[in-house]
């Protein structure tokens, strides 16, 4: 499920790019400027701002789904105005904007090495206990983004068997369980012992899972 729903993802944004790309040429061959650094802008605005649509319906709506908004908007706003910010304000907005993405540019890519050398680092860890945070749930089905959670807790279990697992995550809207409840099932039909596997079924967000799970914990 996880990989078919991540090549429609593909296909809608090849899709996306295709339709952007004739677009920017119809526009140039009626005689407007439009440069391939403005195009550039354009399709990954666009992008970024499709890519927060999807996920909005597959996960809960936190600041993670909707991140990509914020930097599409901006794109696209360039990819229209840059040839006008040239004095002013837009002059001024255009460095601030600029002056941000380097900022964010330079966390991506910290925070990306440290959860790419932390996930290395874990698979080699003896851990007693694996913790899963809850996202949506479609009815009592886990959504693609909480299938990849737990596909990789389980990938964990099976090479550690004295490791357990908690699940957690509360009742949302729209929800007819709760999500620490629909994990522990999806987990326990794809081969996993249930007695390795306990919920935590009160949390409503991520603060809360981890709060929770501390008590819990002492």
């Amino acid at each position: 499920m996880y990989t078919r729903w991540r090549l429609y993802i593909l296909a809608v944004f090849v899709a996306i790019i295709l339709i952007l790309l004739f677009a920017c040429r119809i526009w140039r061959k009626r005689g407007h400027q439009f440069s391939a650094f403005r195009e550039v802008l354009l399709i990954l605005g666009v992008v970024l701002i499709v890519e927060t649509l999807i996920i909005s319906t597959l996960s809960n709506f936190n600041l993670g789904v909707i991140l990509p908004v914020f930097f599409g908007v901006p794109m696209v706003f360039l990819a229209f105005m840059l040839p006008h910010m040239k004095k002013g304000f837009l002059l001024f907005l255009k460095w601030l904007i600029a002056a941000c993405y380097g900022v964010a540019f330079v966390i991506f890519i910290v925070c990306g090495f440290l959860m790419v050398r932390a996930s290395t680092e874990g698979k080699n860890v003896e851990a007693d206990a694996v913790i899963v945070l809850g996202a949506a749930v479609h009815g009592d089905k886990v959504t693609w983004v909480l299938e990849n959670r737990l596909n990789t807790a389980m990938e964990y279990m099976l090479v550690h068997p004295d490791t357990i697992c908690v699940v957690s995550g509360g009742q949302g809207s729209g929800e007819t369980v709760t999500e620490a409840s629909a994990m522990k099932k999806y987990m326990v039909e794809h081969g996993m012992d249930a007695d390795r596997i306990y919920t935590e079924e009160l949390a409503t967000n991520t603060v809360e899972n981890f709060i929770t799970n501390q008590e819990d914990g002492r």
